[in-house]
């Protein structure tokens, strides 16, 4: 990723620029997938939290360290947030895109010198900041004033502006409006309120959190939660039978002005989605296995008579236990997802790490309709996400360096799964540099690992590459030279049963298959 040259840099310092670097990773990925959830008002709402609590933090971390530029940039992208989040600005692709051009600055400005030509363009992308975007409509401003109206007093006078935009958006999406009551015991409320919060979070958003002590019960601490949800009144009734879910009136639910980006957002699924026809076939197979199975156990039914007389107990068992093989595949089949959500993660991962670098790469990706098991998928993610930047850090050379070669100035990375036989197998490709023998002899000597002088050959280059805390970077940066490396991809690939292959040709580039493991669990 990002590597940053610091010639006398001390530890404390260079603490913080590595947690810099990791923040703008996660801000470009942040915005990135904004892009993407911009019509879906939860996640949009989700997502911006996320963006706004990160840029704080960078901005304090720049400040601490007096990377001065850095600091005015994250202080214009907080505030832009800031400003959505509390409805006196909008968030469209236009606001995003200048968002993401000051990410950019954001990053070349980490140099110890800054040009004027590089001042000139920050000045001029925080006065983009400041100025883009629009008012909240009327329309949607006077849903929320009519919502809010409803709420209880203590409530209603201590919500903030930004919680009070999230009721209007929230309202104007069609989502109900419930307050949530509970009554907690006070030793352990915090953790009670937590798992209640998480709960609520499953089937929709918790605006705000408002705890009341009554004298007359000094141990126990009464909670009232602001909670949206489209399920409806009756169906959260069923999920929750301690708690008192009163709704709010929001007002007639006629038309409702929104920003043309979010006008026609629907409902995020926060539950796993199963075809009906599945639990069709689920209930007729389980169905099946209880007749055969109610027929041996009660033989004087004439079915079951008529079998036992003809020695056919086995195979009634035999039955059985086919029908509930078929019932345990169906159940499985439920837990399948399709291997685009880490192939896209992974290729997010990869773009943020090619935008801190100042790399140009073309990233493909095959193999998005493979059906996985749920669980196989999370744990390849991270392992997965690894080698993609990885080959962005190590295995794509900068285009300079790639001219000198023949090479095109960009560079091309393949991400794909493929099912062979019954095994799943990820590949990540790059037409990079390749391992080079002569680059990990010199980080192995370095390291104590080999005598210096010693030449390793290909295979033994590419074993020492998984060899814990080894590493062949020359400098810590987001992803490299923290003696946290293969080693840690090849044990989450062991975990799952799995094996990791590599193949290389030092100039032409590498491919990494950290799969060839069960294709389900």
């Amino acid at each position: 990723m990002l590597t940053t040259y610091y010639p006398t840099v001390d530890q404390t310092r260079q603490d913080f620029i590595v947690e810099i670097e990791g923040l703008v990773e996660q801000i470009i990925a942040d915005l990135e997938e904004l892009r993407v959830q911009l019509t879906d008002g939860a996640a949009r709402r989700r997502l911006l939290a996320d963006l706004f609590r990160r840029t704080h933090s960078l901005k304090g971390s720049a400040a601490a360290i007096n990377l001065e530029p850095a600091n005015r940039i994250a202080h214009a992208l907080e505030h832009r947030i800031a400003e959505v989040n509390a409805g006196r600005a909008v968030l469209n692709r236009e606001v995003l895109g200048v968002m993401e051009e000051a990410v950019d600055l954001l990053v070349k400005s980490f140099s110890p010198r800054v040009s004027r030509e590089l001042e000139a363009a920050i000045e001029s992308s925080i006065e983009s900041l400041r100025e883009i975007g629009k008012a909240q409509p009327e329309s949607v401003r006077a849903n929320c004033e009519f919502t809010i109206a409803n709420l209880p007093p203590n409530i209603r006078e201590s919500l903030t502006e930004s919680q009070r935009h999230h009721l209007s958006q929230a309202v104007s999406e069609q989502s109900e409006l419930f307050i949530v009551s509970s009554v907690f015991d006070l030793a352990d409320f915090d953790q009670q309120v937590y798992q209640l919060k998480a709960r609520l979070e499953e089937l929709g958003e918790v605006v705000s959190t408002h705890p009341n002590l009554d004298p007359t019960q000094p141990d126990r601490i009464e909670f009232r939660l602001l909670f949206l949800s489209k399920r409806g009144s009756l169906a959260l009734a069923s999920e929750f039978n301690l708690v008192e879910m009163t709704p709010v009136s929001t007002g007639a639910r006629g038309e409702r002005e929104v920003n043309e980006d979010v006008r026609d957002s629907q409902p995020a699924s926060l539950s796993v989605r199963v075809e009906l026809d599945k639990i069709q076939t689920l209930r007729r197979l389980a169905n099946d296995v209880a007749t055969i199975t109610f027929d041996v156990l009660e033989p004087s039914t004439s079915k079951a008579a008529a079998e036992l007389a003809g020695n056919s107990s086995e195979k009634a068992i035999d039955r059985i236990r086919a029908g509930f093989r078929e019932i345990d595949r169906t159940i499985a089949s439920f837990l399948l997802v399709r291997a685009d959500g880490i192939l896209k993660r992974a290729e997010r991962a990869g773009r943020a790490a090619a935008r801190l670098t100042g790399k140009e790469i073309l990233f493909e990706t095959a193999g998005a309709e493979l059906l996985l098991d749920k669980y196989l998928s999370e744990a390849l993610a991270s392992p997965l996400v690894h080698l993609v930047r990885n080959a962005v850090d190590h295995g794509i050379e900068n285009a300079s360096d790639r001219g000198r070669l023949g090479k095109s100035p960009s560079g091309t990375i393949r991400i794909e799964a493929s099912r062979e036989t019954d095994q799943l197998v990820i590949r990540v490709s790059d037409d990079g540099r390749g391992i080079d023998p002569e680059l990990v002899s010199v980080a192995a000597a370095k390291a104590g690992l080999i005598e210096a002088g010693v030449e390793l050959d290909l295979e033994e280059s590419l074993s020492l590459l998984f060899k814990s805390g080894f590493s062949t970077a020359g400098s810590v940066s987001t992803t490299s030279g923290r003696g946290i490396g293969l080693d840690v991809v090849e044990t989450a690939v062991q975990k799952i049963g799995g094996k990791i292959r590599v193949v290389s040709e030092p100039g032409f580039g590498s491919t990494f298959e950290p799969g060839s493991c069960a294709l389900w669990n």
